[in-house]
């Protein structure tokens, strides 16, 4: 094998570590919101939960304002990508 095949073959690997660091909180807070609420407070972690739910979407969309602040992100996320 050449140097240049191993810089390339490090440089990969390098890549795949940060996506992975990248991408794991992202996973980490999807997977949290279909756990039930024994999982999410559990000392140990678990990676997918067996018995998913969609209480805390329930729970989230009957919180006082939740659609202001949508609304609010919506307004604000589309003007700020129309002034580019």
């Amino acid at each position: 094998m050449t140097s240049r095949v191993l810089r390339r073959g490090g440089w990969n690997a390098v890549g795949i570590v940060l996506f992975v660091v990248m991408v794991f909180p992202v996973f980490w807070m999807i997977s949290t919101a279909f756990k039930t609420d024994d999982q999410i407070n559990s000392l140990t972690p678990t990676w997918f939960s067996a018995t998913p739910t969609l209480r805390h979407f329930g729970d989230a969309i009957h919180t006082p304002f939740f659609w202001t602040d949508v609304k609010n992100s919506l307004i604000i996320g589309s003007s700020s990508s129309r002034s580019r």
